[in-house]
């Protein structure tokens, strides 16, 4: 049975959904979490948090129409280029929204570990929601790739995507599996990563190398080391630690 606790969180986010005009207590949520369940209360808390985010992207009534040939190879390699400019969480947000895609900044609810989410409106509008959490550059920037593919490849009208990427191992579920594929080779390609001195002998000035050559920010390489290492004291210095919030300075963190 279920506590009276429990039933009256339910019920306060079944009331809350249910007046933004959407069945989203019915929506399936997928959540990446290396395996490790959450609690029920967490799951009232995504629901909760989902509908906000929903709540925000119609505010902003974003009147470009969304064409879903629009994302390819190219587009994808198009938003990864923009991370090279000391504006790229901005131009990244601007870029997505003429092309359609609503992006939310919304900060995550206390007690859930939430990097970023793909979903639909019930009008068909792509949603992708970023909640900052790391404030860090290369953070954001696999976050967004990762959310872009799925909007790309997986999401329908029927299903959300909640994910935690800052732990992510290699997923078993193959949806996540693939965004995390393209996220990173659309980054960094596979085959000139191996090649690469900044793999073979990494350090700062390696890095900075492969950053030029590939037109891409110097924290993505130095995420990726210390992503494939699990060495996380190294780079710190490089990684863009504070420096994605700054450029939404209207957010309560």
């Amino acid at each position: 049975l279920k506590s009276k606790t429990k039933v009256n969180a339910e019920e306060q986010v079944k009331k809350f959904i249910e007046r933004l005009g959407s069945n989203y207590t019915a929506t399936a949520f997928k959540r990446t979490l290396n395996g490790d369940a959450y609690s029920p209360t967490t799951v009232y808390k995504l629901h909760a948090w989902v509908a906000r985010v929903v709540q925000k992207s119609r505010e902003k009534k974003l009147a470009v129409e969304f064409k879903k040939d629009c994302i390819s190879k190219d587009f994808l390699k198009e938003l990864a280029h923009l991370s090279w400019s000391e504006y790229g969480p901005l131009l990244a947000v601007e870029f997505l929204e003429k092309n359609g895609i609503c992006v939310i900044i919304e900060p995550p609810l206390t007690g859930t570990a939430i990097d970023g989410a793909a979903l639909k409106d019930t009008d068909g509008r792509p949603i992708i929601a970023l909640t900052l959490r790391q404030d860090r550059l290369d953070n954001f920037w696999f976050t967004l790739l990762h959310e872009v593919v799925h909007i790309w490849k997986h999401v329908d009208s029927n299903n959300t995507f909640v994910d935690d990427l800052e732990t992510l191992k290699d997923s078993a579920d193959k949806m996540e599996a693939e965004a995390n594929r393209i996220a990173r080779d659309t980054l960094i390609p596979r085959i000139v990563w191996k090649r690469s001195s900044a793999y073979l002998t990494p350090s700062k000035s390696t890095i900075d190398e492969l950053s030029r050559e590939l037109r891409i920010h110097p924290s993505i390489i130095a995420g990726r080391i210390r992503r494939e290492t699990g060495q996380y004291n190294q780079f710190s210095e490089l990684v863009g630690q504070g420096e994605v919030r700054k450029h939404f300075p209207n957010h309560i963190w």
